[in-house]
């Protein structure tokens, strides 16, 4: 495991064997998801596009990626770029893996304050399911944690939750 230096003081980690392949490319952070490291490349005489880190690996080692799927970090981590972090998936399967956001009633994902009780709720195919109130918030997000491994299997991003 190698460190390839990036912008605002950042490192990606990648394979040793990709290493002298990737350091020969001046590589920035993007603060979004399913991103990490990327690197500006000319196309054409006057236009740039962005390339990321991960799926210039991925595509060094198992060719091009279909259309409808996109490289998804198995530890939600943009900046761990080993390959054994990387998979296929889905638009839907890569939001299953996504964190919980900041700035929210709850510290836990697919839970929310609503009025007087902690309100668990799962996202699938677009439409939301009701997984029931609960006066305990843990107890909230462990019924998401169930539900999420049901629905999303893999994929599935669990809350980490401190035991009582």
């Amino acid at each position: 495991m190698k460190k390839i230096p990036l912008t605002q003081g950042k490192v990606a980690v990648v394979d040793d064997e990709d290493y002298d392949w990737l350091i020969e490319w001046k590589w920035s952070y993007a603060d979004y998801p399913n991103c990490g490291a990327f690197r500006n490349q000319l196309k054409g005489e006057s236009e740039d596009i962005s390339l990321k880190m991960h799926r210039a690996i991925w595509e060094r080692h198992n060719g091009p990626i279909p259309e409808d799927l996109l490289i998804n970090f198995i530890d939600g981590n943009g900046l761990n770029n080993k390959k054994q972090n990387l998979r296929l998936a889905t638009w839907s399967q890569s939001q299953w893996n996504q964190k919980p956001r900041t700035g929210c009633t709850s510290q836990y994902k697919g839970v929310a304050w609503q009025d007087t009780k902690w309100r668990s709720k799962i996202k699938l195919n677009g439409k939301q399911i009701h997984l029931g109130y609960f006066d305990d918030e843990k107890e909230a997000a462990r019924t998401y944690n169930k539900a999420a491994l049901t629905y999303f299997g893999e994929f599935a991003q669990l809350n980490e939750i401190e035991k009582d």
